[in-house]
């Protein structure tokens, strides 16, 4: 069996400066994912997996209704952040599109999961409350084991993250690293 690192919505509207719903606490996760990245693909082992799993939304889609216009497809504001891909040194990794909060609703995350022999996948990204906890939600029904790496995701709010945290350790099972 293999392990993945699963980076959720570490996109340019996020997580750069200049993104259209930018969390200013990304900034102190980036440096940290970039050494995980790098842990990954020095220690990688057959079948490991990086895969990336992004915001990609059409014009006028729903979720505009709840947040501000983000992350259109095909635009700078959905591109994975740069400084991630640079550290990535030949590892094997995957990019998965959506366009909901779970990395899994009409997604091929689970066939690619399932065609990897994915049994346990380290989690990090944003935000914590909402893309991540609904992506391990994903992960605890289809029993794959979970870490959560606290100091590798971040919120819109810190406590709502921090409640977060404790529900996807109580409620799913994730281990909260």
């Amino acid at each position: 069996m293999a392990k993945a690192l699963l980076i959720i919505d570490m996109i340019n509207d996020f997580v750069h400066p200049d993104g259209k719903v930018y969390l200013p606490s990304s900034e102190d996760i980036i440096p940290r994912i970039q050494d995980k990245i790098v842990e990954y693909a020095k220690n990688a082992k057959n079948g490991d997996l990086i895969i990336f799993a992004k915001d990609d939304h059409l014009p006028g889609d729903e979720e505009f209704g709840l947040f501000p216009e983000h992350a259109l497809k095909g635009t700078w504001g959905s591109e994975n952040l740069k400084e991630l891909f640079d550290k990535l040194a030949g590892a094997s990794f995957s990019v998965v599109s959506k366009n909901r909060f779970s990395a899994f609703y009409k997604t091929n995350l689970e066939e690619l999961l399932i065609a990897c022999n994915i049994d346990e996948v380290d989690v990090v990204g944003v935000c914590t409350h909402i893309c991540v906890m609904d992506t391990v939600q994903g992960l605890n029904y289809r029993r794959i084991k979970v870490n959560v790496y606290k100091d590798m995701v971040a919120d819109i709010d810190e406590d709502i993250g921090e409640a977060a945290l404790k529900r996807m350790a109580s409620i799913y099972g994730a281990n909260i690293i």
